[in-house]
C-alpha cells in the first residue's frame, strides 16, 4: 500500500527541467510531503484526482501465541501464514510473527513492552494483552504501520494514569519518527518519545530490578535499529537482528531445534545482512554477545546430569540460575528509589555482554542454538566480506516509503547469487565523498529512486551527479529502478542522464507502480543476475587482454572437470525435463535433469535447482509446480528455447506455444461423480498408467492448474513438500498430485554428461 502523499506527489511536475525535490531525514519526511503537495498541487493543472489509497488487507488467520522466555518475561508472538509484504525476505513463504517481549515487575503489578507488532496484528494483540499496567515501552525500530497498537497503549495509560503520558524509549531517528507519527494521529499528548543512545540504560520500572543497556545497530535498510541487553535474565533484545519470517502458532513453535532453524536464518541474513556486511559486523561487535552456555543446546544435558548425580538441584533453577540469572539484582537494589522508568546515563563500558538468549522482533528466540547462531552469522558475515573484497556491485538508492528500498534488496540478492559482493549505499545517509569511495571500489552499480513532486530527491540527484561526473565510471555496466504512485519520471530521468553519459545498462530500466508484488521482485532479482553476468565478462575480458587470469583463480590448478571424481559423477545419468511454476502474477520455467523418483507411497520426485536459478524463489514449501518429461527425439524445441537467455522479467511459460493447462486438484476430482461408464468400443486401454496419477482433463490458466508442454513423454503436477540447502543447489522433495502419459509409446530423453562438474 502507498499513502496519498506518494500519489499526489509522484502525479505532478511533468517537466524535465525541474529542479530535484530534496529528501529529507526519515524523522520529517512525511511533514515534508504533505508540504510539498500542498505546495505543488496549487500550482498543478486541473485533473481528475487520484484514487484513493487502499488499505493494507487484514491477514485472514491471524494469533497469538504467547510463550515464557525468561523470568518474569513473556513473548506475544501476534502470527499469520500470510507475507505481509511483498519482499525478498519473506521468499520462504513461512508465514511471520512480530514479537512482543513483556517485562512483569517483581510484584506483578506493572509490565514493560518490547516491541509492538504491524497495524495487521493490532486487534487481536490489543485483546491478548488485555488491561495490563503497562509503563513503558522500548522500541527496537519504529514503522508508521506498526503505530496503531502503540497509540492504543499510550492512550489507555494516559486515560488511567491522569494524564501522563507513556514513555518510548527508541533511537533518535526512531524517536523523532515517532514524534511525527503521534502528532498525525493526535496521539502526541499521550506519548513521551525518549531518546536512548550507547552506554545509557533504560530502569524500566524506575526501580532498578530490571536494567535494560541499550546498543543501537543501525544499518542503510534500518537505521533506527537498536537492541536491548536485560542484565536481570542475560536476554537480548535484538529487533531485526538474528530474526527469521516464520509463523509461530502456539508456546510449542517458540522452541524449534537448530536444524530446523538454519534454512530460515540463512535465507534471512542473505537477503537482509549479506548485502551490508561491514554494517553486520559492526553490529555484532557492537553487541559483544557472549553466550553464557558454551554447549549452545537447550536444555543444557550434560550440566543436568552433574547435578542430578550430585543430588542436588532442581533442573529448572540450575537453568535459570546459570543461563538467565533470575533475581540476583532484583534485592540489591529493592532500596532505589521508584521514580518511575528513566534512562541511566553511562550504565556501561564493558564490551562482551553475558546472552542465554537471542530475543528478536520476528521468528522464535534461540531457545537452545544461541551460541550455534552467533557463530553461524560471524561466518556468513566474513563470506559475504570476502565476496565483497573480490568483486562487488554497488547499489545506490533512497527510498520515501520503502519500496523503493525493497527494489534494492531484491536485485542485490540476485547480484549476489551469481557470486560477487554487495556495497549497499543508502544516499540519504553517505556523504557525496563516500559515495566516490564506493564508485571506486565497485565493477558495477545500480541505483535507484522514488518519484516525488515528479522528480528525484536531492540525495539521489546528488549521487548520480557524482557518478556521472567521475570519467572511470563509464566503462561500469549500470542499472536504473524505482517506484512511484502515478507517473515515475524519476526512472525516466536516471535512465536518460545515464544513456546520455555513455553508460551501458545491463537491464531495462525497472518501473515499479507502488508496492512490488513477486513477478516485480523476481524482476529485480534477474536483473541483478544480469547485471552480475556482464561484471564478470568484462572481467575476463579485460584477464583475457591482460594475458593473466581472472582474479581468484589458480591458472596452475588443473580444471576442475578433468578430475577423476568428475569424471565418475558426470556417468550419473539424468531425465531431461521442464519444470513450470507458477504463483500470484509470477511464472517461470527451467530444464532439470537432475530429477529421481524419492518415495512410493505417496509417491514422491527429488528434483535439484541450482540457487541461482531465475524459477528457484518460487520452489518453496507449498509451491506446486508442473514436470514435463521430454520425449527422446522431440526435445530439440523445448530445448532450444527454454536454455536460451531471457530478458529480466519475461513470462518463459507464456512465450512457448507449445504449452497446455491441465487442472492438478485432487481434491476436486474426488468431489466430483464418477462419469458414466462408456461402452467397451470406447474403452481405452492403457495399463501402463497408474489411475491414481491419470490424465485429467485441460483446465483453463488458473491456480490449480500445472503449464505441461504438449510434446512431453509424461507429466507430473507436484508440491514441493521440504527443501534441503546442499551447496549451490537446493534439493526439494516434492509430492507428486496427478499425472499421466501424454505419448504412450515415447521414450524419455535422457541427458549423457562427461563431467559432474557442470550440466
Amino acid at each position: 500500500p502507498t499513502s496519498a502523499p506518494t500519489m499526489m506527489a509522484s502525479h505532478t511536475g511533468k517537466s524535465r527541467g525541474a529542479l530535484p525535490c530534496r529528501l529529507p531525514p526519515s524523522s520529517s519526511r512525511s511533514r515534508w510531503l504533505l508540504t510539498a503537495v500542498a505546495a505543488t498541487t496549487a500550482v498543478a493543472p486541473t485533473s481528475a484526482p487520484p484514487p484513493a489509497p487502499k488499505l493494507a488487507p487484514t491477514p485472514p488467520d491471524v494469533h497469538v501465541a504467547k510463550a515464557h522466555v525468561a523470568r518474569k518475561t513473556s513473548m506475544l508472538a501476534s502470527s499469520t501464514a500470510e507475507r505481509l509484504k511483498f519482499e525478498v525476505e519473506y521468499g520462504r513463504r513461512a508465514g511471520t510473527s512480530d514479537n512482543t517481549y513483556i517485562l512483569h515487575d517483581e510484584k506483578d503489578e506493572k509490565v514493560a513492552l518490547v516491541d509492538v507488532p504491524d497495524d495487521a496484528f493490532a486487534g487481536d494483540f490489543e485483546r491478548a494483552l488485555g488491561r495490563a499496567d503497562v509503563a513503558c515501552v522500548l522500541l527496537t525500530r519504529f514503522d508508521p504501520k506498526a503505530a496503531r497498537a502503540l497509540f492504543s497503549v499510550a492512550r489507555r495509560h494516559y486515560n488511567t494514569c491522569d494524564g501522563e503520558p507513556l514513555p518510548v524509549f527508541a533511537s533518535k531517528p526512531a524517536a523523532d519518527a515517532l514524534a511525527e507519527a503521534a502528532e498525525k494521529a493526535n496521539a502526541a499528548e499521550c506519548v513521551e518519545p525518549v531518546v536512548v543512545k550507547l552506554g545509557d540504560a533504560v530502569d524500566v520500572f524506575g526501580d532498578g530490578t530490571r536494567m535494560l543497556s541499550t546498543v543501537p545497530l543501525p544499518t542503510p535498510r534500518w537505521p533506527y535499529a537498536t537492541a536491548f541487553h536485560d542484565a536481570t535474565t542475560n536476554v537480548a533484545f535484538t529487533g531485526k537482528f538474528f530474526s527469521t519470517h516464520v509463523e509461530i502458532q502456539s508456546d510449542r513453535d517458540a522452541k524449534v531445534s537448530w536444524e530446523n532453524a538454519l534454512p530460515e536464518h540463512r535465507h534471512y541474513f542473505e537477503c537482509m545482512l549479506a548485502p551490508v556486511d561491514s554494517h553486520a559486523e559492526t553490529a555484532l561487535n557492537r553487541l559483544g554477545a557472549k553466550p553464557l552456555a558454551d554447549s549452545g543446546y537447550w536444555p543444557l544435558e550434560g550440566l543436568a546430569a552433574s547435578s542430578k548425580q550430585g543430588g542436588g538441584i532442581n533442573f529448572n533453577q540450575l537453568v535459570r540460575k546459570l543461563t538467565l540469572q533470575g533475581g540476583g539484582t532484583a534485592a540489591a537494589a529493592a532500596a532505589a528509589s521508584n521514580e518511575g522508568p528513566r534512562v541511566v546515563a553511562g550504565y556501561r563500558t564493558a564490551t562482551a555482554r553475558p546472552v542465554a538468549l537471542f530475543a528478536p522482533l520476528h521468528g522464535p528466540p534461540s531457545f537452545g542454538y544461541t551460541t550455534q547462531l552467533l557463530d553461524t552469522y560471524r561466518k556468513y558475515t566474513s563470506a559475504a566480506a570476502e565476496q565483497r573484497k573480490a568483486c562487488s556491485v554497488g547499489i545506490l538508492y533512497a527510498s520515501a516509503y520503502g519500496h523503493t528500498a525493497s527494489l534494492a534488496q531484491a536485485i542485490a540478492r540476485g547480484v549476489q547469487r551469481s557470486g560477487l559482493g554487495i556495497e549497499m549505499v543508502n544516499c540519504e545517509i553517505l556523504s557525496a565523498s563516500q559515495i566516490d569511495e564506493v564508485m571506486e571500489r565497485v565493477e558495477g552499480f545500480a541505483i535507484g529512486s522514488p518519484t516525488l513532486a515528479g522528480n528525484m530527491p536531492t540525495p539521489v540527484a546528488t549521487a548520480l551527479g557524482r557518478v556521472v561526473s567521475t570519467p572511470g565510471n563509464k566503462t561500469k555496466p549500470c542499472g536504473v529502478f524505482g517506484s512511484f504512485g502515478w507517473s515515475g519520471e524519476a526512472v525516466d530521468l536516471l535512465n536518460d542522464k545515464l544513456m546520455d553519459g555513455g553508460f551501458k545498462s545491463a537491464f531495462k530500466p525497472i518501473r515499479c507502480k507502488f508496492s512490488p508484488t513477486t513477478k516485480m521482485l523476481m524482476t529485480c532479482e534477474e536483473s541483478g543476475r544480469a547485471l552480475a553476468r556482464q561484471v564478470l565478462e568484462k572481467r575476463r575480458e579485460e584477464a583475457k587482454k591482460g594475458g593473466r587470469a581472472m582474479p581468484g583463480k589458480e591458472s596452475a590448478a588443473p580444471p576442475a572437470f578433468t578430475t577423476p571424481i568428475a569424471q565418475a559423477v558426470g556417468r550419473v545419468i539424468g531425465t531431461l525435463c521442464v519444470v513450470t511454476c507458477r504463483r500470484g502474477d509470477a511464472s517461470a520455467a527451467l530444464v532439470a535433469s537432475w530429477v529421481s523418483q524419492a518415495s512410493f507411497a505417496p509417491p514422491g520426485l527429488t528434483i535439484a535447482v541450482k540457487d541461482d536459478r531465475a524459477g528457484e524463489p518460487l520452489l518453496q514449501v507449498g509451491d506446486r509446480f508442473g514436470l514435463s518429461v521430454l520425449a527422446e527425439g522431440a526435445e530439440r524445441d523445448a530445448l532450444k528455447y527454454f536454455l536460451k537467455s531471457f530478458e529480466p522479467g519475461v513470462d518463459r511459460i507464456a512465450g512457448y506455444s507449445g504449452i497446455k493447462m491441465l487442472r492438478g486438484d485432487e481434491d476436486e476430482k474426488k468431489k466430483k461423480k464418477p462419469p458414466p461408464k462408456k461402452k467397451a468400443e470406447d474403452v481405452d486401454v492403457t495399463p501402463d498408467v497408474d489411475p491414481e496419477l491419470d490424465v485429467v482433463e485441460e483446465a483453463q490458466d488458473d491456480e490449480d492448474a500445472f503449464a505441461v508442454l504438449e510434446e512431453a513423454a509424461s507429466w507430473c503436477g507436484c508440491v514441493v513438500k521440504s527443501r534441503m540447502e546442499c551447496g549451490d543447489h537446493a534439493v526439494m522433495y516434492s509430492e507428486v498430485l496427478v499425472g499421466g502419459l501424454l505419448d504412450n509409446s515415447a521414450t524419455p530423453s535422457l541427458h549423457y554428461r562427461k563431467t559432474g562438474m557442470s550440466y
